[in-house]
């Protein structure tokens, strides 16, 4: 072959490769004016400027927000000059740092994103100037903007030289950032200044501009006001290329990493602004998911929620209420509590109907535009009762029942990481024998965790999960402090997943966007409840009725607490040792509602507790939106079992000295003890009367303060027959004569074991008698 090529002229091989060479940019140049030919004019760019309203309504068609559109404020377009520095340079530095010097496309940038997109064997990166993102927003239709095809590329670069001929600049920068998206319907760096910093963009500094600079890339995903993690690593990234690109110095990178940012309120009037803003966030997430066709924007859109507003504005007022009584504080000084957040959730749909993230969305000191209904914090004890779900499960083996005995005392467990951990109740008492019914319903500490390690972490968690708890990701971060609060919920998730029992078992996901429509009745979105059965309609009841049980409480709350509303209502209250979370989450059998109290900065509050916190705005709210409306009771399923034991296990032919009624599951019942009497003492056997307090073998703390104010200890009993009087006797020494309308004493506290007899009379008759064995031991040092 090579000695025949050297036997051709070379003018020939020369002519041979200009021909190969004319047939290549001939085929080429036809190649480009067939992707040419039917191509938008650059000057039609500005028939595609203008934006429509979207208007944000409650369930009953009552306007939250409105979004004006392109003639409104809010999408002002700016001239170049008025555009600050660092918007420009931010821009520039983040989506084409050649802008100002290329043709409307980057040669090297195409080539260096084509390596990439080879060697990953998919589309990682694009490549697109300034100037094609502004072709394909404002020039391309829809369909053709959305394509990944080398057909639309090579288009796309063909009109941004195109439109690079027919305007300067700066023209196209202007346009870039007057018309880019940048979340929360805020269109233009104008639009997103207002609406994440309260200010023009002419008055944001480096770290600002910084972080709208970053936020086109991923606007849902960087919305600062729902994932400020996500935003402020975005921003960071945003100032390394600044730096990179010589347009800041180290120092100045280094100042804008450090300042502290404050999102701002809207300019324009909003309703429930938090709400709002987690719908707006859900809208831009619908859309990027392709859930919501794009072209809607086009159109009049109306959002119709789940919120009802009249509820809001109740939700709003008790916030605001309760947290000026905490301010003051009954001397005055205050309790140093500036946050509250409350959710309303509906459990048989799951729509939420109030939600507020802070007492004042517009309060820039105390973060108050931070929806702290989704900030995840420490429940405190509100998790307890997911923990005694499971341990009630009939599927489970040995489970427990709302009578199983648990030996509320000092108890020693070991962690992952091999470190004694010993719970200490809320009152840093011991309460010998208790419940279950007990235990939860009081909040005690130390039977929780026994429960907990008796189900397991893993099993704990994986049912958390289940039930939306997405915050509890894994068993290995956590270990039995789990029990009082170890890790972070979100308040949202935690009323959610409340609801499971107030629907006997069925867990309703929550959700806020009921519909989007246009105003033509162009259906684009239409909410579909998700509901799925995660719990045994039976323990789902079990716990509403404990969590209802007035009397159940009395250890932990005493009797006709704020806990108390005036219908059935089952609540859980939940604190953090160190004051930092205060929680309540309750609900009646068509109302769940939860209510977070504390500081957005993680400052503690000074001496709040469940009672005092959250617990009143929880009370207000339901009282107010429950006026009128008839009374509700928790249905009972079918499948449970009424049944008297003993709660002592009293032994063969002794006394039993406390008999609890319950409810149960069928095979979870432990085997009855038959009512055993001494024949001196009674004369039926009937249980007559039961002693309250103090309880069989608790142990009682003497306070710290003991010596100068000797510490009384309530003796109280409780009686549904018709005995006349009682007599009370302690080691044996005649105490006191209660009579039967006000059975009540006081004993001042000893240090030692101590015995208490109490005695039923009818008139001259004694008809039954109770034994009570308690200790009281000197103050924890």
């Amino acid at each position: 072959m090579a000695k025949a090529l050297r036997h051709i002229p070379a003018v020939k091989i020369l002519g041979l490769l200009g021909g190969v060479g004319a047939l290549l940019v001939f085929t080429f140049a036809v190649f480009l004016f067939s992707l040419s030919r039917d191509l938008p004019k650059p000057e039609s760019v500005q028939d595609r400027l203008q934006l429509p309203s979207i208007q944000i309504l409650d369930r009953n068609g009552l306007l939250l927000y409105e979004d004006l559109g392109g003639a409104s404020v809010r999408h002002r377009p700016l001239s170049y000059k008025d555009f600050p520095p660092c918007i420009i340079q931010a821009t520039v530095a983040t989506e084409d740092r050649s802008f100002f010097t290329n043709p409307g496309f980057d040669l090297k940038a195409l080539l260096r994103a084509a390596w990439i997109n080879l060697r990953g064997g998919r589309v990682l990166v694009g490549g697109s100037t300034i100037t094609q993102q502004v072709v394909r927003n404002l020039l391309m239709n829809e369909e053709e903007s959305t394509e990944r095809t080398l057909r639309r590329k090579v288009r796309e670069i063909i009109l941004a030289w195109r439109l690079s001929r027919y305007l300067s600049k700066q023209e196209i920068l202007a346009l870039y950032l007057n018309q880019t998206y940048y979340g929360s319907f805020a269109y233009g760096v104008e639009a997103a200044a207002q609406t994440y910093f309260g200010k023009s963009v002419s008055e944001l500094s480096l770290a600002e501009c910084a972080l709208i600079a970053g936020l086109p890339q991923a606007p849902a995903l960087y919305n600062p006001f729902i994932n400020p993690e996500k935003a402020l690593e975005r921003q960071k990234v945003v100032l390394e290329r600044l730096y990179r690109s010589g347009f800041i110095s180290l120092e100045q990178k280094q100042q804008a990493e450090a300042e502290k940012l404050l999102f701002a309120e809207q300019p324009f009037p909003m309703e429930a602004p938090h709400f709002v803003m987690l719908v707006r966030n859900t809208f831009d997430r619908l859309e990027s998911q392709g859930l919501i066709p794009k072209e809607a924007r086009s159109k009049n859109l109306i959002i119709r929620t789940t919120l009802d507003l009249h509820w809001q504005k109740i939700a709003e007022k008790s916030v605001g209420d309760h947290l000026q009584r905490l301010a003051r504080g009954r001397d005055g000084l205050g309790h140093n509590v500036r946050n509250a957040a409350l959710v309303a959730i509906d459990p048989w749909s799951g729509a939420v109907l109030a939600m507020v993230g802070s007492p004042d969305y517009h309060d820039q000191r105390n973060f108050g535009a931070i929806n702290m209904a989704l900030v995840p914090r420490q429940p405190g004890s509100a998790l307890k009762p997911f923990i005694y779900a499971l341990a009630m499960d009939p599927s489970s083996p040995n489970p427990l029942s709302a009578a199983s005995v648990i030996n509320d005392v000092r108890t020693a467990f070991l962690t992952r990481d091999g470190k004694t951990y010993i719970p200490v109740n809320y009152d840093g008492k011991e309460h010998g024998r208790v419940t279950v019914r007990e235990a939860l319903a009081s909040s005690l500490n130390i039977p929780a965790v026994i429960v907990l390690e008796r189900v397991g972490l893993e099993r704990f968690a994986a049912f958390m999960r289940t039930l939306g708890i997405q915050s509890l990701d894994s068993p290995e971060h956590y270990d039995l402090t789990i029990a009082l609060g170890g890790g972070g919920v979100r308040l949202l998730e935690l009323t959610s997943a409340y609801g499971v029992f107030a629907t006997n078992g069925l867990l309703a996901s929550p959700y806020w966007i009921d519909s989007i429509t246009d105003a033509e009745g162009g259906v684009y979105y239409q909410a579909s409840p998700h509901i799925q059965k995660v719990l045994d309609e039976r323990v789902a009841w079990l716990i509403s009725d404990i969590l209802s049980d007035d009397r159940a409480r009395y250890l932990g709350f005493g009797k006709n607490s704020i806990l108390n509303l005036d219908r059935p209502a089952a609540v859980k209250t939940g604190t953090t040792t160190d004051f930092h979370d205060n929680w309540t989450v309750g609900y009646t059998p068509s109302l769940v509602v939860g209510v977070w109290v504390g500081n957005a900065n993680y400052e503690p509050m000074i001496e709040v507790t469940g009672l005092s916190g959250a617990a009143p705005i929880w009370h207000q709210f339901l009282r107010a939106v429950l006026a009128n409306q008839p009374i509700e009771n928790f249905v009972q399923p079918p499948g449970l079992v009424r049944q008297t034991l003993c709660k002592t296990n009293a032994a063969f032919g002794q006394p039993c000295l406390e008999w609890v009624t319950e409810w149960f599951i069928p095979n979870t019942a432990p085997q009855p003890t038959l009512p055993l009497t001494s024949s001196a003492h009674a004369t039926s056997s009937q249980v007559h009367f039961m002693v309250l307090s103090p309880l069989q073998n608790g142990v009682y703390l003497l306070p710290p303060h003991a010596i100068q104010t000797p510490p009384k200890l309530l003796i109280e009993v409780s009686s549904r027959s018709s005995l006349t009087h009682f007599q009370v006797f302690v080691n044996g020494e005649y105490l006191a004569t209660l009579e039967a309308s006000s059975p009540t004493t006081w004993w001042t506290m000893r240090e030692g074991e101590h015995l208490l007899r109490i005695e039923g009379w009818r008139d001259q008759r004694l008809v039954e008698q109770h034994t009570i064995k308690f200790s009281v031991r000197a103050p924890l040092r």
